[in-house]
């Protein structure tokens, strides 16, 4: 039913996911995951486990084979195209490298294209709250640059910046630190805190994290949940429960070991 309620901000019921490069095969079946507000989530799990594809879904950019998704207890079967596009805008998404910035658009533009596609938001007003998320993001000195022209270890934070301009209640970010050094490694979780504690953060609304990782040791103490991802299908533990019910694939994921489902 339409009007079918729920508590949680995003949940997923007997959800079969599709994989997102082929859009046509199944990864997963019978997926339940609920989100509420304030959680903050680490989706972990090793190399073709299937985090984007479930991230994707949750957050009601890819839509699911079967089942039911429900985002701010809507379920999106029922919303027409422009619905769900509004509903959308309550939630950032931070995709994994370069995430389709565009090369022929200056740092700025990339980071405002939200404001003045969906919101028709005025030059002035779009510049200046790029400049706020900029300056939080220490990118500011780059938002005349176009994409090519600044190090590459920032456009994850273009991207950011992009999925924060329009001032989310949730975040999801995918994959955030690959390929990064020891130093981004810190500063992106330093800055994904402080963003969930609204600690002098521009993005106010904020109140829930759901960030994809293959490494958990780092965030191992910051979480609140995590969901494990495995050939063996998708389980989900509170932080306290991690030491009592820790399963192989947990295992391998807090001691760095790697693999590939």
């Amino acid at each position: 039913m339409p009007n079918e309620e729920t508590s949680s901000a995003i949940e997923l019921r007997d959800v079969s996911i599709l994989s997102p490069q082929t859009t046509d095969e199944i990864i997963a079946r019978g997926v339940n995951w609920s989100i509420f507000e304030n959680d903050f989530w680490v989706v972990c799990g090793f190399s073709g486990a299937g985090k984007t594809a479930l991230m994707l879904t949750a957050a009601g950019i890819q839509k699911p084979a079967e089942g039911d998704v429900f985002i701010f207890g809507k379920n999106i079967k029922y919303l027409s195209e422009d619905e769900l596009a509004n509903l959308r805008l309550k939630i950032g998404f931070v995709f994994e490298g370069r995430g389709n910035l565009f090369h022929d658009l200056t740092i700025g533009e990339n980071i405002v294209l939200p404001l003045r596609y969906h919101l028709e938001c005025s030059t002035k007003v779009a510049i200046q709250k790029a400049a706020v998320f900029a300056e939080f993001l220490g990118i500011e000195e780059y938002i005349d640059f176009f994409p090519d022209e600044i190090p590459s270890h920032l456009l994850p934070r273009v991207i950011l910046a992009r999925a924060l301009i329009t001032e989310p209640k949730i975040l999801f970010v995918d994959n955030p630190m690959r390929s990064l050094d020891v130093s981004q490694e810190r500063w992106w979780i330093d800055k994904l805190l402080k963003l969930l504690k609204n600690k002098d953060s521009p993005a106010k609304q904020l109140t829930t994290l759901i960030v994809a990782v293959s490494d958990l040791r780092l965030w191992i103490n910051h979480i609140h949940k995590v969901a494990v991802l495995s050939s063996k299908g998708y389980k989900y533990f509170c932080k306290e429960e991690i030491k009592e019910d820790i399963d192989s694939t947990l295992k391998e994921l807090l001691s760095g070991v790697d693999g590939n489902y």
